[in-house]
């Protein structure tokens, strides 16, 4: 969620970060071009660094295009190969932040400006052809450094609302991203309607999957857009071919969609390329063509069953939280006297909801992926949250039913194990961080470090547990 309480900092980070720019000391070394680098060390802060793509044609005498990317995960590599062909294929610089990550607002905003002065130290960047993207709560710097500083942002999968946003945002072009079955869903395509009534280029994509990064077709896809929006801008020369093939491949997308009993995305796609080509084109033929759509009888089917998933995922999403509160306002009773009910019913609505994502019927698997992902990602920050605040059996509460939904994430392991910690039960909690570590929890520095694992310090399992996790890359 972009919040409100962050727009003071965010002003403020804006008017500080740009307004001055550090000079190297002394000529950076080169990168390699043609291939992903994991790790670029920042020049003027050792401890901050980004993944990075320079296209093989890349030389200095020239200006390139620039897309920043920000994985709430701190996972550079990950944005930076998804793009990694279509920069190739367009010419484009990939910047994807090691340090940028979910948490705190102020560590995020010094992953942007590190980013920013050493990418702009080394690299012949473009100022009037700068992007971002993120994913999830990477949405947050890509619109805290996209509203300031970028000609368009491509959004993917976060918790977003239009009214939270500045008033820069009408001069930056939007494609908004999320997944059929992604707890996002429905805010994205909302963001991306709303910016489109206040006169923004905007545009609303999706693709068959979950929360997470779009597949790289969809990303190429993305790439396509920025450089229509470049043209569009006159950033970049008008190539008649490119134009003329963008329209011909977003009218085939159109008619397929129609054609499939999907009226409403057909009217969608007409839409989002008469604003997109406004200029370039006559585009009177699809601005009618998409009035007529909407108003079709199956449009309006297809908008109600939108709107019935859209309320089935907020009642499922209330009943699990509903179950979750009363046990833990029940916390503090002795073992005999808890909820055994509710706990019960937690359970199964969460394995039915695992279960139905593998339905046949696909309003089942998207309402159940919705549900079943939002469920874990606010059972994690409610369990962590819990934690914070010194209330560690409301914290296991959360984090079990968390761990339940996808047994598989090592981090919400990880979370689970300090909690049994913080509660004294160091069997439960030596036996969680073992399946944390099993899995792939790899950040030494927290096990180390995290104040719940005080009791255990001496541990020579919890010794061992420790040792074995290597740092993350920087």
């Amino acid at each position: 969620m972009i919040l409100s309480r962050l727009q003071a900092m965010v002003l403020a980070f804006s008017l500080s970060l740009f307004a001055t720019q550090a000079i190297a000391e002394s000529t950076p070394p080169l990168l390699p071009t043609g291939q992903v680098v994991d790790s670029v060390v920042c020049l003027h802060d050792p401890a901050q660094s980004y993944a990075l793509y320079l296209p093989k044609g890349y030389r200095s005498d020239r200006l390139w295009p620039v897309l920043y990317a920000f994985d709430p995960a701190a996972r550079g590599r990950v944005p930076v190969v998804l793009f990694r062909e279509a920069a190739e294929r367009f010419g484009y610089v990939v910047v994807g932040s090691n340090n940028s990550r979910n948490g705190p607002a102020e560590p995020v905003f010094k992953a942007i400006e590190a980013a920013w002065i050493d990418t702009h130290d080394r690299f012949a960047v473009d100022p009037k052809r700068i992007y971002t993207t993120g994913m999830s709560g990477g949405t947050f710097p890509a619109l805290t450094l996209g509203v300031q500083k970028a000609a368009g942002v491509i959004a993917c999968a976060g918790a977003l609302d239009a009214d939270r946003l500045g008033p820069n945002t009408t001069a930056v072009d939007w494609l908004g991203i999320a997944g059929s079955a992604d707890f996002n869903y429905t805010s994205n395509k909302v963001m991306a309607h709303t910016l489109a009534e206040r006169g923004v280029v905007a545009r609303f994509e999706t693709f068959d999957g979950g929360h997470g990064w779009p597949p790289e077709d969809v990303a190429a896809r993305a790439l396509e857009w920025l450089e229509l929006s470049a043209m569009r801008k006159g950033t970049r020369p008008a190539d008649t071919a490119f134009i003329d093939a963008y329209r011909e491949r977003g009218v085939m997308r159109a008619g397929s969609a129609a054609k499939n009993g999907r009226f409403d995305d057909a009217a969608e796609e007409y839409a989002a390329l008469a604003r997109e080509l406004h200029g370039l084109r006559n585009v009177d033929d699809l601005e009618s063509e998409a009035r007529r759509l909407r108003e079709t009888p199956e449009a309006k089917n297809d908008r109600k069953r939108e709107a019935k998933l859209d309320e089935d995922d907020r009642e499922e999403t209330r009943r699990l939280f509903m179950l979750v509160r009363t046990l833990q306002s029940q916390g503090a009773l002795p073992p005999e006297k808890i909820h055994v009910s509710a706990r019960h019913e937690l359970g199964d609505r969460i394995q039915r909801l695992k279960r139905d994502r593998e339905s046949a019927n696909a309003d089942r698997r998207i309402v159940a992926g919705r549900v079943i992902d939002g469920f874990r990602v606010s059972a994690l920050y409610d369990g962590m949250e819990q934690l914070a605040k010194g209330r560690p059996t409301a914290a296991r509460v959360a984090l079990e039913f968390c761990v339940e939904a996808q047994p598989e994430n090592a981090y919400s392991r990880y979370e689970l194990a300090r909690a049994h910690a913080a509660l004294q039960d160091k069997i439960a909690a030596l036996a969680e961080l073992r399946r944390a570590v099993a899995g792939g929890y790899r950040d030494r520095e927290r096990i180390l470090n995290d104040p719940e694992w005080a009791l255990l310090q001496r541990d020579p399992e919890y010794l061992a547990l420790a040792s074995e996790p290597q740092p993350k890359p920087r």
